[in-house]
């Protein structure tokens, strides 16, 4: 059974698009040109579980309203990537991901307001979520078991041996 997931992301994600209109940024390591680059774009991506309006395109931007918790999928599958994504919160505290490797069984029937039961998520949490999660605990000042984005954890009934640095707990990959 193939169990390379379409990639989606979740909740309040934006995803730039080359040539959208934004400052001059550093360009990542990998800046999505040369050989075997795919710039994906709104013809690349379907909806999974959330409203029609969940997830848009506009001015080159894929805009994710966050309610309900709704998955969007790309049409066609990955087996080997390299994905270079930017993203911002639209609200203090927003948490969002990339999965990858989320077989397609995970996504039938998926309800609204659901994440799919397998798959590794690339974390993205505006910084703001910290001090949610410690207003939330009570937990000020000591170690989390994540940091605010690029941390790399399996989800529900997947498996991840994490490579250093890891979380306390070990849980998870955290970014170097």
């Amino acid at each position: 059974m193939k169990t390379i997931l379409p990639l989606f992301v979740v909740a309040s994600l934006l995803v730039a698009t080359v040539g959208a209109a934004e400052p001059t940024l550093p360009k990542a390591t990998i800046d999505g040109v040369g050989p075997g680059w795919v710039e994906l774009g709104p013809d690349d991506f379907t909806g999974v579980n959330g409203d029609p309006d969940t997830w848009t395109w506009k001015d080159g931007l894929l805009t994710c309203k966050g309610t309900p918790i709704g998955v969007c999928r790309s049409v066609k599958q990955y087996t080997n990537f390299e994905l270079v994504g930017q993203w911002r919160h639209l609200k203090s505290g927003g948490n969002s991901g990339f999965f990858a490797w989320v077989p397609p069984m995970a996504l039938d029937g998926l309800p609204p307001n659901k994440l799919p039961g397998y798959g590794i998520e690339i974390q993205a949490l505006d910084h703001g979520y910290v001090q949610l999660y410690e207003e939330r605990t009570g937990k000020k000042d000591q170690p989390r078991f994540f940091t605010t984005n690029g941390d790399i954890f399996p989800v529900g009934k997947s498996k991840l041996t994490p490579f250093p640095p890891t979380s306390p707990n070990g849980s998870r990959s955290f970014p170097r």
